[in-house]
């Protein structure tokens, strides 16, 4: 290899997007913990989308804008990519690996070849760290796995710039952050907490923040309906309780960003943020335990011993929704 990218360090995580941040920050000589890169990121929000491909209910809990949103709350400058073709991607990416600059890179995780995964999901951050000599293997660094991957370059194209992504999830899209002076923490994660809030409580829409979660709540327990209701569920439930997700459909990874934020933000202790996150992470991991009982039971046509789950996955939508709610209205409270 002849093009590597001095002083950036390859650490594993949980989420893809704020382990590829964290490392990248690190790089640019902040060291902060994975939780708070999230939190940083205002990374908790809730997708709901539907499609004509199965499975045609998705949900996502998680912000798909974190490079922004931390570069927002601590003053730094991130470039964003959008080449127009793969040659030209491939010539950007050199030009900043030759600089010494890394890169982070969008993605369908199922075209990784390392990676286990059948569905289509262009949410996938990694971070392009170096270059063979002939620029025939691309190096990257995945929080997934343990050490920095080599790639074909074919093969990272193909991920960076599938054609199977849904529109909102398009490849091709790259970031670069700049390293400089960031604003002191404190300020920062107030200023992140209150955006969050924001994008969960005002967004007009019916497929992100609360108003989404509002119509999941109402149409999840009907799936069953749906000719891959199956598929659905099974699809709901690996969203939310991957290892990837920290569990709770993120809400575990916010927890323990607000255990930190609330020793530097003490008014979100006293508002007792973390104890609300903690019930609403429970009442989403309750959920994926009767989304995952509705797959079986469906996958079995009822045949299998007990009761048909929707009941409980009906009543435990609700709960994460009023839990949720509960959660933002104490934040909106500290803005007030």
């Amino acid at each position: 290899m002849t093009t590597r990218v001095d002083g950036y360090e390859h650490r594993e995580g949980i989420c893809c997007g704020s382990t590829a941040i964290r490392n990248l920050l690190g790089w640019a000589g902040l060291q902060l913990s994975e939780p708070v890169v999230f939190g940083l990121g205002a990374g908790l929000d809730f997708h709901y989308l539907s499609g004509e491909t199965s499975p045609r209910r998705r949900i996502l809990g998680r912000s798909l804008t974190l490079e922004d949103g931390v570069a927002d709350a601590l003053g730094m400058t991130v470039d964003t990519l959008e080449p127009g073709s793969p040659q030209e991607g491939m010539s950007v990416i050199e030009e900043y690996l030759a600089d010494g600059v890394p890169v982070l890179v969008r993605c369908d995780g199922s075209r990784l070849p390392y990676r286990d995964r059948q569905a289509p999901y262009g949410a996938r951050r990694i971070v392009v760290v170096g270059l063979d000599a002939d620029g025939g293997r691309v190096w990257v660094s995945d929080g997934s796995v343990k050490e920095v991957t080599r790639l074909e370059r074919d093969n990272f194209l193909h991920a960076w710039w599938s054609e199977d992504l849904p529109e909102t999830e398009g490849g091709g899209v790259a970031h670069v952050f700049e390293p400089g002076q960031t604003r002191e923490l404190d300020e920062a994660i107030r200023r992140a907490v209150a955006q969050n809030c924001r994008e969960m409580t005002t967004r007009d829409g019916r497929t992100h923040g609360l108003d989404a979660l509002s119509r999941f709540r109402e149409e999840v327990g009907q799936w069953k309906s749906l000719d891959d209701g199956t598929e659905c569920y099974r699809a709901a439930y690996q969203a939310m309780e991957n290892p990837e997700t920290g569990g709770g459909n993120y809400r575990n990874l916010y927890r323990e960003f607000l255990k930190e934020a609330e020793e530097l933000v003490p008014s979100l202790g006293h508002l007792q943020a973390g104890l609300s996150m903690t019930r609403t992470a429970d009442a989403w991991s309750t959920l994926g335990t009767y989304l995952s009982a509705m797959t079986t039971y469906l996958a079995t046509d009822g045949e299998e011993p007990g009761e048909n789950p929707a009941h409980h996955v009906e009543s435990m939508a609700e709960a994460a929704y009023q839990f949720e709610s509960t959660f933002w209205d104490r934040i909106r409270s500290l803005e007030g």
